[in-house]
């Protein structure tokens, strides 16, 4: 795609426009971006591994989409400072370079095990989903998301 040309791009506000599909994986080529908001849409799919390549990247907002699957772990290099993940489908633990560098998180945090649904497909609700002990400084999981965070490295995850 043409996005991914847009070598000099810093930011990237594509927020409450009603996208759907998709994150193109063109987008890891954005390597000056610095922000990246696709907020309140309707995308679908996982976060794709070419968000490693976003050099730049300090803040990214993916909250309230159609997203699941876990983090790439590819993403654990990045100076990302700030991150909205709330309102997705996303489980499994957060890589632990970015709990190093990320001040400010906000996500579906809860102590959860890994669903055993393949990431690959659209979650469904609960499906799989066994809540373990919850320590009192993690939100309790609302039936209004199938899916958490596990955010045990996160001193400053918001629900």
């Amino acid at each position: 795609g043409r996005i991914g040309k847009l070598n000099q791009l810093r930011e990237l506000f594509l927020d409450d426009n009603e996208i759907t599909g998709t994150i193109p994986p063109e987008l890891g080529q954005l390597t000056s971006a610095t922000y990246i908001s696709l907020a309140d849409n309707h995308i679908d799919g996982v976060i794709p591994p070419t968000f490693g390549m976003l050099s730049s990247l300090e803040r990214l907002d993916v909250q309230y989409n159609y997203l699941f699957g876990e983090l790439p772990r590819q993403m654990a290099n990045l100076p990302l400072a700030k991150m909205k993940l709330e309102g997705n489908y996303f489980y499994g633990d957060i890589p632990d370079g970015v709990c190093q560098s990320v001040q400010y998180l906000s996500a579906n945090c809860a102590a959860t095990k890994r669903p055993t649904q393949s990431p690959t497909s659209k979650p469904t609700a609960f499906q799989g989903l066994s809540t373990v002990e919850v320590s009192q400084d993690v939100p309790t999981p609302s039936p209004t998301y199938e899916y958490w965070w596990s955010c045990n490295c996160c001193t400053t995850c918001y629900p």
